[in-house]
């Protein structure tokens, strides 16, 4: 009796993570990336570079540099816990070097990563074919509501640079 029961657990729970097995793999596949330019140290020279370019600006200059940095990030990385795991090792240094608060680089990728989905084709395209809306239809339709969005982005960060001192 109870190795049916057992068997059953198995079963359902088999069939319950089935749908997850994608999204781990990403995550994984993600983590060995991390790893790998740990380890060859291509995090440290990126941190380098992009700290050289955004040091010496105001911290509200360096907190929107991060900001369209992450934006163009999200255009090749359009999963949120992927984009995560690879530039906040990076971003948060960077934010260190450049004396701009951890927290306004965790809201700079905020930004960067959700409001730009409905822009890069590479995160709407899918979406936009799905409900059968022309590509260029839909730029039409977002164009200034993204312009609007990104011109609020940037007042937020740099609220959150007069924030977080």
């Amino acid at each position: 009796m109870q190795d049916i029961r057992r068997k059953k657990i198995c079963k359902t729970f088999i069939k319950s993570t089935q749908s997850m097995v994608g999204s781990m793999m990403v995550v994984g596949f993600t983590r060995g990336i991390l790893l790998v330019m740990q380890n060859a140290k291509i995090s440290d020279t990126i941190v380098y570079y992009l700290s050289s370019i955004l040091y010496g600006q105001t911290k509200y200059i360096s907190a929107i540099g991060m900001l369209f940095i992450q934006n163009i990030i999200n255009f090749f990385i359009t999963g949120s816990s992927s984009q995560a795991a690879i530039t906040m090792p990076i971003m948060t240094p960077v934010a260190d070097i450049i004396h701009l608060s951890r927290q306004t680089a965790v809201l700079v990728y905020q930004f960067g990563d959700g409001f730009s989905n409905m822009f890069w084709p590479t995160a709407c395209a899918v979406e936009c074919g799905l409900m059968g809306i022309p590509i260029n239809k839909w730029y039409k339709f977002i164009a200034p509501l993204f312009l609007i969005m990104v011109i609020l982005q940037i007042i937020f960060a740099a609220v959150s640079v007069l924030v977080y001192v």
